[in-house]
């Protein structure tokens, strides 16, 4: 009887580990790096923390679901208006991005078909 009630506990636990990757798995889309160079500056606000904070994701289109685009969100949570090199990790191809102060840009890194993980930088200009 015993072994029973460990199966059926065990039968539970499959689907729930399953429903808890579907519901996390977004964060995982995409992956955010930022120089970290020492000579690399960067914006800081009064308390000294970095003006810009990112984030990454990639959406299905409408259209074709199997076609990813590639979000970066940028949110300056500064007064000043900020230039930015965003591109993909490691990689020469860019795109200037320039955030007005205290406001939030959502840019379009690229288009692939089923590639829903990808990594991004960001680079501050002074």
């Amino acid at each position: 009887m015993a072994k029973a009630q460990k199966m059926s506990k065990m039968r539970w636990y499959g689907p729930a580990i399953a429903a808890v990757t579907v519901l996390c798995s977004s964060a995982l889309f995409a992956q955010g790096f930022s120089s970290s160079d020492v000579a690399d500056r960067k914006h800081l606000d009064l308390a000294g923390k970095p003006c810009i904070e990112t984030t990454g994701r990639a959406v299905p289109l409408a259209s074709n679901p199997k076609i990813q685009s590639h979000l970066v969100t940028l949110n300056n949570r500064c007064i000043d208006r900020i230039k930015l090199k965003v591109c993909y990790y490691k990689t020469d191809d860019c795109m200037d991005v320039e955030v007005p102060g205290r406001a939030r840009k959502e840019q379009l890194l690229g288009v692939f078909p089923q590639l829903q993980l990808f990594k991004y930088q960001v680079k501050e200009q002074f």
